[in-house]
């Protein structure tokens, strides 16, 4: 999970704990759903983009699970 959250807010993998804390926090953080067969928005959809300060930067973040 830090290692996504890490990657989300434009943050190396091998950064310290806190520093990665600080910067999710100086991220804006939303949440999307889509209009697709594969999106269905039950359990374990997620639709995540987080724009960096400045919106400088965005990363985005959409998945789902198989039956």
């Amino acid at each position: 999970m830090v290692d996504a959250l890490a990657a989300l807010s434009g943050t190396s993998t091998a950064t310290p704990l806190g520093e990665v804390e600080q910067n999710t926090h100086e991220c804006d953080w939303y949440s999307f759903g889509a209009a697709t067969e594969w999106f269905e928005g039950v359990a374990r959809d997620i639709g995540l983009v987080s724009v960096a300060p400045k919106a400088r930067r965005i990363a985005v973040l959409a998945a789902t699970d198989t039956d």
